[in-house]
C-alpha cells in the first residue's frame, strides 16, 4: 500500500487575449477558504493530486477548459 501525502492546489482562469486587453486579469475559480485560493488533498503522488484538483473545477468553467491552469505543490 502507498502512503497518500498532502498536496495543496489552486486553479486559475486566464483571460483571452481580447479579454486581457479589456484589462481583465487572471482569477482564482475556487472558493475563498481559510487559507485563501489554495484547497488540499490527499494523493500517492503528484499527477494523483492534479487529477483530484481538476474534478474540482467548477462545472460552470468546462467550457474554458484551455484557459485553466492548475498548479499542484506538496505540502
Amino acid at each position: 500500500m502507498e502512503k497518500l501525502r498532502a498536496f495543496q492546489y489552486l486553479i486559475i482562469l486566464h483571460p483571452t487575449e481580447e479579454e486581457w486587453k479589456k484589462g481583465q486579469k487572471s482569477q482564482f475559480i475556487i472558493p475563498k477558504s481559510s487559507n485563501g485560493y489554495v484547497a488540499t488533498v490527499l494523493a500517492a503522488n503528484e499527477q494523483g493530486a492534479l487529477v483530484q484538483a481538476a474534478w474540482n473545477i467548477p462545472e460552470r468553467f468546462t467550457e474554458f477548459y484551455d484557459r485553466i491552469e492548475v498548479a499542484v505543490r506538496p505540502f
